[in-house]
């Protein structure tokens, strides 16, 4: 009895993950994509969209240390702090900042997050981004080339305050007809290959460059 409950707990769970992703942007010079398989019944992973006015959004990919119960918990609570900070209008790098400060309180000592979040006005097409221990943001121009912003800092959960607000920077660019920016997690890198490979980040910026 006790495993059919926790299996029914865990799928009203998965479902009440499901339905926190957010809907895509329709714009007419945009084109949003998003891709989510949880490797478990519940995931620490998450995406979020939020519209801040009639032409910035700001965008996110997180992913919480561990799995199962705990990740998903941290994930819903930090996803919301997203929303709610980025919702204000306030730069990426100043979201993520605000962002550990309200959930470093509540997190176990172990247990940490990785963000790479972007602000995107879609009237000036200027995309800042800014990464918290998350893997690179990819920018692939029109001819193929690829660009990854180096612009990083610590994972949300590792310090607080001033020790880690110093190490979050930003990066701008203007983005042009084209042009793709992909964020990802780990899990991406991670995956296996038909023939029994680390896909990599080898594997990420061969099909990125192709695509």
């Amino acid at each position: 009895k006790a495993t059919s409950e926790l299996s029914a707990s865990l799928a009203r769970a998965q479902d009440i993950q499901e339905r926190m992703l957010p809907r895509l942007p329709e714009l007419p010079e945009y084109a949003f994509g998003a891709h989510y398989t949880p490797c478990a019944r519940v995931s620490g992973d998450f995406y979020e969209i939020v519209r801040v006015d009639s032409a910035r959004y700001h965008i996110a990919v997180g992913d919480v240390s561990g799995h199962g119960i705990e990740a998903a918990l941290v994930m819903g609570m930090t996803k919301k702090a997203f929303a709610l900070h980025a919702r204000s209008g306030l730069g990426p790098a100043e979201t993520l900042q605000a962002v550990n400060a309200d959930i470093f309180p509540e997190l176990a000592p172990t247990t940490f997050v990785s963000i790479a979040c972007g602000l995107l006005d879609t009237a000036t097409h200027h995309f800042a981004t800014a990464r918290a221990g998350h893997p690179y943001i990819y920018r692939r121009r029109s001819d193929g080339s690829l660009q990854r912003f180096q612009s990083g800092g610590l994972m949300v959960g590792v310090v607080q305050g001033a020790a880690f607000d110093g190490h979050i920077a930003e990066e701008e660019v203007v983005l042009e007809p084209g042009e793709t920016v992909l964020l990802y997690t780990d899990g991406v890198l991670e995956a296996v290959t038909t023939r029994g490979a680390i896909f990599g980040t080898v594997g990420l910026e061969a099909i990125l460059r192709t695509s």
